[in-house]
C-alpha cells in the first residue's frame, strides 16, 4: 500500500475502534440508567454466567450467551447511533429515486432517522431492547461467520422483524460491512460485564439530557456518575 493508503487505514482504526467503542458504551450507560427494569434483566443475565463474587475469565462462549445485553447494546445504537452518516458511490451510472446518477456520486445515508423511522420502528423514541432479543432465534455478532460478510445473514435476521432489510445499520452492510464488528461487540460486552457486573453505576443527575456532538461520529460530551461497589 502506498503511504497514504497506510495513514488512513491506521486513522482508520483509531477513529473507528477506539472512539466508538468508547462513545456507544456511554450511550448504554445513560440509557440504562434510565430504565430500571432493563438494568435488573442485565444485571440477571450477566450473574447467571459470570457468578458475582467468583473468579473468572472471560471466554468468547460465555460472552457470545450474552443475548439480553447485546440487544442493549443494538438498542442504545439505533436510539443514538454512533456513526451517524454512511457513504456509498457506484462505480457505474445508477437510477436512484426516478433519477440517473453518474458514476462516482456520493450518496449520504442518514442513520440517525432512518433507526428512528416510524415506517421501520414501532414507537421509534422509546428506548426498548427487547425489539432486538429474539430468545433463540437471535442471533449473536460473534457468532457471525466470515461468509456473512457477503451475505450479511445479521442484518436480514434483524431487519426481518421490522419488515425492511437495512433499517438498522449498526456496522454497516454489504461488502462493505465493518470488518472490526465481532472486536467491537467482544469490547462493549466485556465492559459490560467488568463494570456493571461489578459496580452500581448512577447518574448524578438524572434529569440532564444527553449531551452529544456530532460530526462524522457522534460523541458524548459529558456523562457524570457515581459508582460504588455492587450490593450483591
Amino acid at each position: 500500500m502506498p503511504e497514504i493508503e497506510i495513514r488512513a487505514n491506521i486513522f482508520s482504526a483509531f477513529l473507528a475502534g477506539t472512539d466508538t467503542t468508547a462513545n456507544l458504551f456511554s450511550f448504554v450507560t445513560y440509557y440504562v440508567s434510565h430504565y430500571p427494569e432493563v438494568k435488573q434483566k442485565m444485571l440477571a443475565e450477566i450473574d447467571s454466567i459470570f457468578p458475582p463474587n467468583s473468579s473468572f475469565q472471560l471466554t468468547h462462549n460465555d460472552l457470545s450467551k450474552l443475548k439480553y445485553c447485546e440487544a442493549i447494546i443494538k438498542e442504545a445504537d439505533r436510539v443514538c447511533p454512533v456513526a451517524n452518516l454512511l457513504g456509498r458511490y457506484p462505480t457505474e451510472p445508477i437510477e436512484v429515486g426516478g433519477y440517473q446518477w453518474p458514476a462516482g456520486t456520493m450518496f449520504h445515508f442518514d442513520l440517525a432517522n432512518l433507526h428512528r423511522h416510524k415506517d421501520y420502528w414501532p414507537n421509534p423514541e422509546t428506548f426498548d431492547p427487547d425489539r432486538f432479543f429474539l430468545d433463540n432465534e437471535n442471533e449473536s455478532y460473534l457468532d457471525v461467520k466470515d461468509d456473512d460478510l457477503i451475505k450479511d445473514e445479521n442484518n436480514q435476521k434483524e431487519d426481518r422483524k421490522v419488515e425492511q432489510k437495512y433499517s438498522f445499520i449498526m456496522f454497516g452492510g454489504g461488502y462493505r460491512i465493518c470488518p472490526g464488528r465481532k472486536l467491537a461487540m467482544t469490547e462493549l460486552l466485556s465492559l459490560m460485564v467488568y463494570i456493571f457486573g461489578k459496580y452500581d453505576i448512577e447518574l448524578i443527575d438524572m434529569e440532564a439530557p444527553l449531551k452529544t456532538k456530532s460530526s462524522i461520529i457522534t460523541y458524548c460530551q459529558q456523562l457524570m456518575v457515581k459508582i460504588k461497589p455492587r450490593n450483591q
